[in-house]
C-alpha cells in the first residue's frame, strides 16, 4: 500500500509554512543542489505569500507526524506576474508566454532525502495533476 497523500485547495489543512522550510532544507543542503539554508528560507516565504490563494493546490505526505514529501502550485495568471523574474520570463518567451496563461504551475515538489527512489515525488505530482487536468509545467527559477 503507498503513502497516504494529502491533497488540500487554498491554505485550509495545508502544510505550515515552517514545516516546508524545513524539508526543503534538508532536501537541498547536499548534492545536486548543495544550496545554503537561506534558499529554503526563501521558497519557503513564497509558498506563505501564495498560501491564502483558495486555487492553490497542496498535496503532502507525512510519516511519523513528520513532513517527508511536498509538493504546490496554482493556475498561472500573467497579469499575476509582476516580479522582475516573471518579467524576464515573459519576455524571453516572447509569443510563447501566450501558452503558459491559465496552466497550473507546480512551484514546489520536494522528498525528504531518506525517502527518495520510492515513488513518492512521482506520487505527489501525478496527485496534482489528476486535480488540475489542465497543461502543467514545472516552474525553475
Amino acid at each position: 500500500m503507498g503513502p497516504d497523500l494529502v491533497l488540500t485547495r487554498g491554505s485550509d489543512g495545508a502544510p505550515a509554512v515552517a514545516e516546508v522550510e524545513h524539508l526543503y532544507r534538508d532536501a537541498s543542503r547536499d548534492a545536486p543542489l548543495c544550496e545554503p539554508a537561506e534558499v529554503a528560507g526563501v521558497f519557503a516565504a513564497l509558498y506563505g505569500v501564495l498560501l491564502p490563494r483558495p486555487d492553490l493546490l497542496t498535496t503532502s505526505v507525512r510519516a511519523g507526524g513528520r513532513l517527508v514529501g511536498f509538493a504546490y502550485g496554482h493556475p498561472w495568471h500573467w497579469p499575476e506576474q509582476s516580479d522582475p523574474w516573471g518579467r524576464q520570463l515573459r519576455t524571453r518567451l516572447d509569443a510563447a508566454a501566450d501558452l503558459l496563461e491559465g496552466s497550473f504551475a507546480v512551484c514546489l515538489l520536494v522528498v525528504d532525502p531518506s525517502r527518495r527512489r520510492q515513488g513518492l515525488g512521482g506520487a505527489l505530482l501525478d496527485t496534482l495533476l489528476a486535480e488540475t487536468r489542465e497543461r502543467a509545467w514545472l516552474v525553475t527559477r
